[in-house]
């Protein structure tokens, strides 16, 4: 039997009480897991604390870190996936992101609690700042994978957006629905569904640019040569109803 587990605390633990991995008194273990699984894989997030300062939380992470590899025995049966909980840390430095990323970070889950450099959370109406447009992008361009738990339904919308043009991966790690139990933490019908949603508003603007391609290719260069100023306004009339028609038959599809 195999276990892929999206999110534990355990790494920030295990660093602050300077514990081992393999063998300890958490919830987490290699003991306890090994010896129920097969394989084993752990997304193992860094928490960014609350009441911390931002600068600190960054520090503390890549020691956490730097911690991780020399607290357990090597194994083929056990995969660990590095996270960090909450983007405070990056304090507008987006070259952070470069230095996580380079130290294996693969998911970055954006806020936390309240409001931080990032935008707001599940409990603050802010949606994403300047900066976390930019640290989005970033991490879609270094291959980092956001993660949408804590964040509020504006920030979960608009990343999700985002993700879904460029044609990159996000994930809700620990978010439960918020239809079978009702709270700000989990995510909405709406939300959820907003994928299905985008995809069919892409293949719908990919059939209007079909449509267009299609009647520019119609119109003869000799036709195009002739019109004067008002036959063009006519040509782009006919065109308009054709793209139109086109437009209905692509929207009735998707």
């Amino acid at each position: 039997m195999r276990l892929f587990d999206l999110h534990c605390d355990t790494l920030g633990e295990i660093y602050r009480q300077k514990a081992r991995l393999d063998k300890n008194g958490m919830h987490v273990s290699l003991e306890k897991a090994l010896g129920v699984f097969d394989e084993y894989i752990q997304v193992m997030a860094v928490w960014s604390e609350h009441k911390v300062d931002p600068d600190e939380n960054y520090v503390r992470a890549l020691d956490a870190i730097d911690y991780l590899d020399g607290s357990y025995e090597k194994t083929d049966a056990f995969t660990p996936i590095l996270a960090i909980e909450g983007g405070k840390l990056l304090n507008y430095e987006l070259s952070r992101l470069d230095t996580l990323r380079d130290r294996g970070v693969k998911i970055f889950t954006l806020v936390w609690k309240d409001e931080c450099c990032m935008g707001g959370a599940y409990n603050n109406s802010a949606g994403l700042s300047d900066f976390g447009r930019e640290a989005l992008t970033r991490c879609f361009d270094l291959g980092i994978v956001p993660d949408l738990s804590h964040s509020n339904d504006i920030i979960c919308s608009e990343v999700l957006f985002h993700a879904l043009m460029r044609g990159k991966p996000v994930i809700a790690s620990h978010s439960c629905s918020r239809a079978v139990f009702d709270h700000r933490r989990n995510l909405s019908d709406e939300i959820a569904k907003q994928p299905e949603h985008i995809e069919k508003m892409k293949k719908y603007e990919a059939a209007v640019e079909a449509a267009k391609g299609k009647i520019n290719e119609a119109l003869s260069s000799e036709e195009i040569a002739k019109a004067t100023e008002d036959g063009m306004s006519v040509l782009e009339g006919v065109s308009d109803k054709a793209v139109t028609m086109d437009l209905y038959n692509a929207k009735e599809a998707a």
